[in-house]
């Protein structure tokens, strides 16, 4: 990083305690400054797969990320741990050059998709960047008999998938970092930050299945949630040890219906019903029916006019609630816990001092509403947010695509249409188009925590919001202040001297 700074996010880690080390710029630290280091240090307090990622702008994007696996036990036995399987979209561009492109028409398209870092595409002839020989496909070799542990995770810049093995079950085990009642299905949705553990028996099924065949790994671009221009559904193989022609396989995709012709590309989350803990958790434990606060959040699209520029800029912003963040990268809120809440209130979500260990509920819709004489240029897109907490694993109450027609309720209300006895729990979670979701999480983490859509064009447009859980305990948390401090400093010295840095977009 000789051109710009940097910090690393943790995802799906809690960080019990330790705000400090999230890795979100502007929030719990300033940018590592080139030729600087930074240290994180924090207990892994869950278990099972994940990725990190840098969360310094538009930077992921451009491969700044990497799995990780701590190891735990699984809901159901396996015999061979594959490890982790990377399903992403890929553009020809860097992000940077792509971000002008998205503030005035829309997200650029990624040029293609990658399995495990592999992939394909129509190569122009003359053009300078396609070179060699066509690449290899991302292969498994399996054993008849032999079950292997696949964890799949989704590190896309805005691309949803389905992800299936032609002729073979998938049997679905764990979502983000909770184990789950183990599921079958033919075909996995898998949204942007999500993470599935899935099993496979090598013992292909269906009318044509053989083990002296090859089989098409498939991660099927979702339709209306990814902008690629050449997608390849058929991105990996499966080989049979000793049976293998190695040549390309000539099996067909999963069928869902006799007249199906193609694969299914529906963008939808896996269905809540499917994905039970093993650890059961409920909202309200008892008789504790009013032991929660609630909030609804709308997010939208913000389109500036003459007498309602948009903050930093005149061009189309996301935003939760209303107002697009805008993070100072050099005056992380970590470092700014004493200022007086009224004047953060409209930066952030504060929750209430006195609402410590309590359930809070969070209602973040898509279809907006507006309060009247607001005459700033509003859009409800019609599209799907990945929407990711940071600091929680949350209880997901409700995920429905109709509109949210309940804007004030009581605890009976509330609850009456929505799963609270051991719902899915998990952190990052899909937003229907035009409809719903209902979130809740404990109060048991001080820190400033980041809630925002993972789709990086849509946070680097504003899309995030800081939620302040504790505000009092925070800096009872803090481990190393001087760390922090330090880190601020040379951070400013590189962008005064040598980075000059001009900050374009939310800071995420």
């Amino acid at each position: 990083m000789k051109e710009n700074g940097t910090t690393i996010h943790w995802h799906g880690f809690r960080q019990l305690n330790n705000n400090e080390a999230d890795g979100v710029n502007g929030i719990t630290q300033c940018p590592i400054a080139p030729e600087h280091t930074y240290t994180y240090k924090f207990r892994a307090t869950e278990y099972g797969h994940t990725w990190y990622h840098s969360h310094y702008s538009l930077q992921y994007p451009d491969g700044v990320v990497g799995p990780i696996i701590i190891h735990g036990p699984q809901s159901a036995n396996y015999d061979v741990d594959v490890g982790t399987v990377l399903v992403s979209d890929w553009s020809h561009e860097t992000a940077f050059i792509d971000f002008f492109r998205e503030l005035t028409n829309g997200p650029p398209p990624m040029q293609s998709n990658l399995l495990q870092g592999k992939g394909r595409f129509p190569c122009v002839q003359g053009d300078p960047r396609c070179v060699g020989p066509p690449a290899n496909y991302y292969e498994l070799k399996f054993e008849k008999g032999k079950k292997y542990l696949l964890r799949l995770i989704n590190t896309s810049t805005g691309s949803q998938f389905k992800f299936s093995i032609d002729n073979h079950i998938l049997t679905v085990v764990s979502a983000d970092f909770v184990p789950i009642q183990p599921y079958q299905t033919k075909y996995l949705n898998i949204g942007i930050g999500q993470r599935y553990s899935v099993i496979v028996e090598a013992n292909p099924s269906g009318d044509d299945a053989s083990v002296n065949m090859d089989y098409w790994i498939r991660t099927i671009p979702a339709d209306g949630c990814n902008s690629i221009q050449f997608p390849v559904k058929q991105t990996g193989i499966i080989r049979y040890y000793n049976n293998s022609t190695y040549t390309l396989p000539v099996s067909t995709f999963w069928k869902l219906s006799e007249n199906q012709t193609s694969e299914p590309d529906d963008c939808v989350d896996e269905d809540m019903e499917n994905l039970v803990p093993v650890v059961p958790k409920s909202i309200i434990p008892g008789s504790n029916a009013n032991n929660y606060s609630s909030d609804t959040y709308e997010v939208g699209l913000t389109e500036p006019t003459a007498q309602n520029p948009t903050p930093h800029g005149n061009y189309s912003r996301w935003d939760i609630s209303m107002l697009p963040m805008w993070l100072d990268w050099g005056n992380p809120t970590i470092l700014n816990l004493d200022r007086n809440v009224s004047s953060m209130s409209q930066e952030l979500a504060i929750v209430p001092e006195d609402y410590q260990d309590k359930w809070v509920v969070l209602v973040i819709v898509g279809n907006l509403q507006f309060p009247s004489g607001h005459n700033m240029n509003k859009a409800s897109i019609p599209t799907r947010h990945p929407i990711h907490l940071h600091g929680h694993d949350f209880l997901l109450l409700a995920q429905n695509d109709t509109e949210w027609d309940t804007p004030t309720w009581t605890a009976a209300e509330a609850f009456s249409n929505m799963n609270y006895t051991n719902p899915p729990r998990r952190d990052v979670a899909l937003l229907p188009k035009d409809g719903y979701i209902v979130i809740a999480f404990k109060t048991d983490n001080p820190g400033t925590w980041l809630i925002h859509c993972h789709i990086a064009w849509h946070a680097s447009s504003g899309l995030a919001m800081q939620i302040m859980e504790d505000q009092e305990n925070i800096a009872k948390t803090i481990k190393n202040k001087q760390a922090i401090e330090d880190n601020c400093a040379a951070w400013a010295t590189w962008n005064t001297t040598k980075g000059r840095v001009e900050q374009d977009d939310s800071g995420v």
